[in-house]
């Protein structure tokens, strides 16, 4: 049995997180490793206050804050009782986004690492790199419309390729069909001596 690994998926909104997240899921099981896919935010109670504090435009230090008891609760309550049991984790989103997100949004970047210590580093970070151009054109979730501008977007993007360089994240092309972005990703594992 391969020792359980967690990795984070990143990256604008309607980048295809959650579609690699499925199939990534779905390939492991095919061969024979169990896994979990999470998203966040995760908690119910957190995400409705995290998204009424979004339609009313909160700032970024504050959104930064909501996020991380929320990443904390998602760490302690999900993602550390699975690896102990032999599971893989695979987030839909993880700490790179509220360095990116809520960075972007006035929040200082080492105080979000410092409300995020807590966070259990990922033994891998994807980020799927995607031109909000083309994110636009992707139908997907409309909860957090009035943050999907292109000027904010481009912005997010940039700054997640700073953190690709400075956290190590491997950096994917999402423009192309989701069965070749998994399979970039499952080139990744293989390299990695992760799985066969």
């Amino acid at each position: 049995m391969s020792e359980p690994r967690f990795i984070a998926i990143e990256g604008i909104d309607r980048s295809g997180k959650t579609t690699l997240a499925r199939l990534l899921s779905q390939e492991l099981g095919r061969r024979g490793i169990e896994s979990i896919v999470t998203y966040e935010p995760w908690h119910p109670l957190l995400t409705r206050v995290i998204q009424e504090s979004v339609k009313n435009n909160v700032d970024g230090p504050l959104e930064a804050l909501l996020f991380a008891a929320d990443r904390l609760m998602h760490v302690r309550e999900v993602i550390e009782p699975a690896l102990k049991s032999g599971i893989w984790v695979i987030s839909d989103r993880y700490i790179y986004s509220s360095l990116a997100y809520q960075t972007v949004r006035g929040a200082d970047i080492g105080w979000v690492e410092t409300v995020n210590r807590y966070a259990v580093k990922p033994d891998l970070a994807i980020l799927l790199d995607l031109d909000p151009v083309e994110a636009y054109k992707r139908t997907g979730d409309e909860r957090l419309k009035h943050l999907e501008n292109l000027e904010l977007m481009h912005r997010i993007r940039n700054a997640y390729l700073e953190l690709a360089e400075k956290y190590g994240m491997i950096i994917i092309d999402a423009s192309r069909p989701p069965r070749d972005v998994l399979q970039d990703v499952v080139e990744e594992l293989n390299k990695k001596g992760w799985i066969k």
